[in-house]
């Protein structure tokens, strides 16, 4: 995984405890301080977004309840609303990665236990100890999205699987190739007014997605940034043929690529930009093979207009492109 999941291995009590103590701290009170002995559990809490972690670099300094935390805080511990306190839990669970791997892959399955989970986490590469799957199943039990018997080692889905359309993070699973697809279409045709998309490897899917699925009663602009790798003449005029197609439906397409090697490596992953969203996202093959990632909804957007500027326009500048093109080549 291009990013780290934390597998619960605690029971909800334990977590419970830890919300409770950071919501006593006052506003004269100094933030929790981090206690490395309940590192995973801290890290699982603000994967849930239950609460935040103010750190310097690597080195976490102090903890926080975020809004969500605050909320369930108040309706757990003070206003006694406990109905409304899980159905806080459920709804960040549901939306969580992990949980969702789960559920869309053993929805409507039956003869379904805790060995079929494990194998299913570690097929997956989450670092997890079969020793904690079942405290796992007994959390998600507890809010009522899985049926569990310990007993009879049996687990049940109950709950189907969220919407793509309402989650903030996306696996991109081998055993979910239509959805995975899905989820690019979708994040293209609920672009807000300007999309920008940064690939460091083009695809000519890229283009067959963007002419498909570019809705023009909600963007208006399209900023296509590639690196230089599979760029032939072929592609260049594909983009003309899109740009026109583009054109007649009153979207306005730009396709540059960046030339610059050392400026390429140093951009982390992928991203996918609108005006009220941004995306951290696998490379395009990976969707396309089905290979083990994420998509992530991010709070904060990279530096796109900077590696815009110092990129070359497809059709403008293709002699430029067409010589570093031919430096590759050599």
């Amino acid at each position: 995984m291009t990013n780290t999941i934390y597998f619960p291995q605690k029971n909800w009590n334990f977590y419970d405890t830890l919300l409770k103590k950071l919501g006593k701290l006052d506003s004269n009170s100094s933030n929790e301080k981090f206690n490395k002995e309940n590192k995973e559990a801290y890290l699982f809490l603000a994967d849930i977004n239950l609460i935040n972690i103010n750190s310097n670099g690597s080195e976490i300094l102090s903890i926080e309840l975020s809004e969500l935390g605050r909320k369930y805080y108040l309706n757990k511990f003070c206003t006694n609303e406990i109905n409304e306190a899980n159905d806080l839990i459920k709804t960040t669970l549901l939306n969580y990665s992990l949980v969702q791997l789960i559920i869309r892959l053993f929805w409507g399955k039956s003869n379904i236990n805790s060995d079929n989970v494990f194998n299913l986490l570690i097929h997956h590469k989450i670092n997890c100890k079969k020793q904690y799957i079942g405290t796992f199943l007994s959390l998600l039990n507890k809010f009522e999205i899985i049926t569990y018997s310990k007993k009879h080692n049996t687990v049940k889905i109950n709950t189907e699987s969220i919407d793509i359309s309402e989650s903030k993070d996306y696996i991109v699973s081998p055993q979910t190739p239509y959805s995975n697809l899905m989820k690019i279409k979708q994040m293209i045709s609920e672009g807000n007014e300007e999309i920008c998309w940064f690939e460091k490897h083009f695809s000519p899917k890229m283009y067959e997605l963007l002419a498909s699925y570019s809705n023009c009663s909600r963007i208006n602009k399209i900023n296509l940034l590639t690196g230089y790798n599979q760029i032939t003449d072929v592609t260049r005029n594909e983009f003309k043929r899109l740009k026109q197609e583009l054109s007649h439906k009153e979207i306005s397409i730009d396709h540059k690529i960046l030339l610059d090697k050392t400026t390429i490596n140093t951009i982390h992953g992928r991203w996918f930009i609108s005006k009220d969203k941004v995306f951290n996202i696998p490379p395009i093959n990976t969707v396309l093979q089905g290979q083990v990632d994420e998509i992530i909804l991010r709070k904060s957007k990279p530096d796109f207009e900077s590696w815009w500027k110092q990129s070359k326009n497809i059709i403008d500048d293709w002699n430029e492109i067409k010589l570093k093109l031919g430096e590759n080549n050599e």
